[in-house]
């Protein structure tokens, strides 16, 4: 149970918008520079990129004598909210790790090969002891810390790096995706993996430090049901913490190993709750209900955070959408209904009068003031005259006027805008508000959509990732349906990218065909921003509103 803090004044009345909050996708970087345990790793220009878009943090993440997990200080509960029930605790079932989806448990769970450090803006090892790319970034050697073991009792083996990750082949989560770019996984021993890619890829530590990275011992998985597992992984990850009870749309709890590889867990129990949107969680926190929690979807609730001095830290999450569903049939299939959409969307009064103006709102796939942001290129442009043209044109074509549009259950008042903006312009916008988990459970099992709140998700430091899982026309998380060979030709030149301004050129060749094709009306670029009580301590931000909290300890 959280702890009762002094009582703060009343939130005031919001609605937040869940557009943020849905999505596929691990945030993360690395660069072809070696990546090893106390190395930094990252270039100059990657580093630099970062810290242009990074958000400061405060608080108690540094990991200094005063600030360690010791014995004496073990005991208590930490009671996390998170923006949004979890659909399972199995990577390779749950759509992303991210804190919308799980990411904070399934991480204490399983942990993770490599970590985010958010901080110095570099991936560190965290299970594995290394991880090392050859020239070109197309061979990767993970070595594994020795003496690391699954709550069963099994040794972690590269042979079982291997099996947990081919467990995501052809799975239907978006670190599948990533699987397919590996030409071969082999163990020259029984603490390497080497892994060969089909092409380089400085972003790899990326994969290593979200689902990918999270080891599934295969053998408990594979006895029970997958339906089954996905309920109770107990025993199956190297993680600090063990599955204790887990009632779906209302509690996981979690119970702290005696012998976590890292050394003593000072927190005897995790309870994860989700009190939905962020005025919910920010007021559950000020009242002591929570210990700690992700605002991600107003950024009024996180400068509110911030002036009432909770410790947090946080980077930009970029690029939320209304996604439009592009399959043969749909109304999005015809380019000038999706042109239409996002002529009719006003971005600066949505900004105005659902964010009282404290929103980076752009239709560009990265931030205006971002390192890779091309100068001089913008997003598609408001233009309710033009709006109105091509509904006419797409009326006399044979549709209808009706659109679809799933939103958040919190997303009330954005959502009115929108349909105010759409009904202006000729259509008849039919609006649906769905809880998180059941719009992506629409989105991503039914795929029954026609425009959805989604989110890209795109960070400086890994943006090929994120984009291609995303936009790529072969990709299995292509929730759009988009296809275009313009798009897939700017995601390999992306890929290949070593530096700043190449990922910049490449994100410009394909904001030139966003702007044209229109997969969906890009629209908030947003904080991920982790905050807690300020007794407690030790939180390690990673990717993507996810707290590792291995090191955490709770001040008595």
């Amino acid at each position: 149970m959280g702890r009762k803090s002094r009582m703060l004044g009343a939130v005031a009345m919001a609605i937040a918008l869940l557009a943020a909050g849905c999505g596929d996708d691990d945030g993360g970087d690395a660069s072809p520079a070696e990546t090893t345990a106390g190395s930094t790793g990252g270039t100059t220009a990657t580093s630099a990129a970062t810290a242009t878009t990074e958000a400061p943090t405060t608080g108690s993440t540094t990991t200094n004598e005063d600030e360690q997990c010791t014995a004496a200080r073990k005991g208590g509960t930490l009671t996390v909210g998170e923006p949004a029930y979890s659909a399972g605790l199995d990577p390779a079932q749950v759509t992303g790790a991210a804190a919308t989806t799980g990411g904070i448990e399934m991480t204490a769970i399983y942990d993770t090969l490599m970590r985010w450090n958010t901080e110095k803006a570099v991936y560190e090892p965290q299970v594995a002891q290394s991880l090392t790319p050859n020239a070109d970034s197309s061979v990767w050697t993970l070595k594994l810390r020795p003496n690391v073991k699954f709550g069963n009792g099994d040794p972690l083996t590269a042979d079982a790096v291997i099996a947990s990750i081919e467990r995501l082949r052809g799975a239907r989560v978006s670190a599948a995706s990533f699987v397919q770019l590996m030409t071969s996984m082999v163990a020259p021993d029984p603490m390497t993996v080497v892994f060969t890619l089909n092409a380089p890829w400085g972003d790899f530590p990326y994969f290593l430090a979200g689902s990918g990275g999270m080891i599934v011992n295969r053998a408990v998985a594979s006895s029970m049901t997958p339906e089954a597992f996905n309920l109770n992984p107990t025993g199956a990850g190297v993680g600090p913490f063990e599955l204790k009870r887990y009632a779906p749309k209302e509690e996981v709890v979690l119970s702290a190993k005696p012998d976590y590889w890292g050394g003593v867990v000072c927190v005897d129990e995790v309870r994860v709750i989700s009190p939905q949107g962020d005025q919910a969680l920010l007021e559950a926190l000020k009242l002591g209900e929570i210990d700690l929690t992700v605002l991600e979807a107003d950024p009024r609730y996180t400068a509110q955070a911030k002036e009432e001095g909770f410790p947090g830290a946080g980077a930009v999450s970029q690029a939320s959408q209304l996604m439009i569903n592009t399959v043969p049939g749909q109304p999005g299939a015809d380019v000038n209904i999706r042109r239409a959409l996002v002529a009719a969307i006003d971005l600066d009064l949505i900004n105005t009068r659902v964010y009282d103006g404290t929103g980076v709102f752009a239709s560009t796939i990265v931030p205006p003031d971002s390192a890779l942001a091309v100068q001089g290129l913008t997003g598609p442009k408001y233009d309710p005259t033009l709006a109105k043209q091509l509904v006419t044109t797409a009326k006399a074509a044979g549709w209808d006027g009706k659109i679809s549009v799933l939103y958040g259950q919190t997303a009330a008042e954005e959502s009115v805008v929108v349909e105010g903006m759409l009904r202006a312009v000729g259509m008849d916008p039919q609006i649906e508000l769905l809880a998180t988990a059941d719009l992506v459970s629409r989105v991503t099992t039914a795929k029954n959509f026609q425009v959805t709140t989604w989110s890209l998700n795109v960070l400086d430091s890994a943006p090929w990732a994120r984009l291609d899982t995303n936009l790529r026309s072969t990709s299995t998380t292509n929730r759009s349906a988009f296809s275009d060979p313009r798009a897939d030709a700017a995601l390999l030149e992306l890929r290949a990218a070593s530096n700043t301004p190449a990922k910049a050129a490449a994100i410009g060749k394909l904001q030139t065909v966003w702007n044209d094709q229109v997969p969906g009306v890009l629209t908030r670029h947003t904080v991920e921003w982790i905050t807690w009580d300020p007794k407690v301590h030790g939180v390690k931000p990673t990717r993507e509103g996810v707290a590792m909290l291995d090191k955490v300890w709770i001040e008595k």
